[in-house]
């Protein structure tokens, strides 16, 4: 309600026909007002999610939110966390998540972007040294991002010790323009998200002050000595939870849908029946057909997601108190198969929920087209969905290979007990 009746986060059917660049005006407008309206600097990260997974256009800095202060508030120092999370939570410091490159997205650890520690300045020197380790992808880089958090391989004397992250200032605190050594932009227009900022980034031996490596769990002394004080596989349990966004945000995208096709196919009618009367479309069992499995697949989906986020906060609980990791591969391979299927699923039912309305669903005006638009991005973003859906297909060869051995595997997957009595009812 609060949302349909405020003259600037109201559905504006408008949107449809303006250029991009006055789309991402209007949503740097809606932005500033959700958090006016909203407070959600001050909400908790369960209001969060809610709020941006109800939103069809993309709001901006999501990112700055849900990615860039949560991975710092866990891996970074209390200083480090007083130093960028408090402005951040104020949207002074806006936060970009510089870890795609040009040549390499899933395979983070051949990332080519390298920070080397300076000993005679106490800096590191963060450097693109080749045209394919420029960053490129990441969301409020290309308009809004002042800071980035940078993933790079750390050299120190030579020797490389693996990817690490490191908060970088990429433009200016007033004029926003970007720093010097900086190169930083928008990396144009897409198929959908047009509102929001993706960018590219390349650094020029751009020199940080040696605090600036987030190290709560790693730390590069002032004479160059690495030392690791704990793990850091906490950061990608941070990571983790930006799928299950998407899986939240999948279904709530195909309840939208649904909402639009099963009322239009209510309304509808076509052909007359022996009465004379015309039919409701949803009478029909080909529309049936089409909607009510999407439907249920819409409410499974709905319970799931649920439960995989209790989970996936869980594990996150676990490793910030105990330092226990057990749940780790179980949340990671959920994660993985829930955001491949729910993004599959709700890719292919926005559109059988278009087809569904004839030409009617072929108009804009439907509001299948900023649904269409702005939801492929989640069958790609924050993990390919062949490979999310491998990680998945690992987990459960490995669950079946200890079942074979005679070992106990974990509940998520203890239907593979009964493997064979379930493929043999559906041979059957």
């Amino acid at each position: 309600k609060i949302l349909a009746e405020d003259p600037i986060l109201r559905n504006d059917m408008s949107m449809l026909g303006m250029s991009r660049i006055d789309q991402v005006k209007i949503m740097a407008e809606k932005t500033k007002r959700s958090h006016e309206v909203f407070n959600l600097t001050e909400s908790n990260p369960h209001n969060l999610i809610e709020f941006w997974s109800h939103n069809i256009t993309q709001l901006h800095l999501s990112v700055s939110f849900f990615m860039f202060i949560p991975y710092i508030k866990t891996l970074g120092t209390p200083e480090q966390v007083e130093k960028w999370v408090k402005p951040a939570l104020r949207t002074e410091v806006i936060g970009a998540y510089a870890q795609t490159e040009l040549g390499h997205g899933s395979d983070v650890q051949n990332l080519e972007t390298t920070a080397t520690f300076d000993p005679k300045t106490d800096e590191f020197i963060i450097n693109s040294p080749t045209l394919t380790s420029i960053k490129w992808w990441p969301g409020e880089l290309g308009l809004n991002a002042n800071h980035c958090i940078c993933f790079a391989q750390l050299i120190i004397n030579g020797k490389n010790y693996g990817v690490h992250s490191f908060v970088v200032q990429i433009r200016d605190m007033e004029t926003n323009k970007p720093l010097p050594n900086i190169e930083v932009g928008d990396i144009g227009p897409k198929i959908g998200y047009i509102s929001k900022d993706n960018g590219f980034l390349k650094f020029n031996n751009v020199r940080i002050p040696r605090e600036n490596m987030l190290m709560k769990y790693t730390v590069v002394t002032r004479d160059g000595k690495y030392e690791r004080r704990g793990n850091q596989k906490i950061g990608y349990a941070i990571m983790m939870l930006t799928r299950d966004l998407i899986c939240h945000t999948c279904w709530k995208f195909l309840a939208h849908a649904l909402t639009i096709a099963v009322r239009y196919s209510i309304v509808r009618t076509q052909f007359k029946n022996e009465s004379g009367e015309e039919v409701k479309i949803l009478d029909y069992q080909t529309q049936q057909d089409k909607l009510l499995p999407l439907l249920a697949s819409t409410f499974a989906m709905h319970a799931a997601s649920y439960k995989v986020s209790e989970l996936a906060r869980e594990n996150i609980r676990r490793i910030e108190e105990k330092e226990d990791f057990s749940l780790m591969g179980d949340v990671h391979a959920l994660l993985c198969g829930c955001k491949a299927f729910y993004s599959w699923e709700g890719a292919d039912g926005i559109n059988t929920c278009r087809l569904s309305c004839g030409g009617h669903g072929y108009s804009s005006y439907s509001g299948f087209t900023p649904l269409l638009n702005e939801f492929y991005v989640n069958c790609t973003h924050e993990g390919e969905n062949t490979v999310m859906a491998l990680q998945t297909a690992r987990y459960l060869i490995g669950s079946l290979t200890k079942l074979q051995k005679g070992e106990k595997i974990a509940q998520y997957a203890d239907y593979l007990i009964e493997l064979p009595q379930l493929l043999e009812g559906k041979i059957g």
